[in-house]
């Protein structure tokens, strides 16, 4: 039970990375091209 909730946890923290990743890079986009 517990090593399953954690590979659960540590794939749901991967995608997060991933989609922080994308808005930060959207985010210096926008910025760019207001600049």
């Amino acid at each position: 039970m517990q090593d399953d909730s954690n590979t659960k946890g540590k794939h749901l923290t991967l995608i997060e990375r991933r989609q922080i990743e994308r808005w930060h890079n959207k985010e210096k986009l926008s910025n760019r091209r207001i600049a």
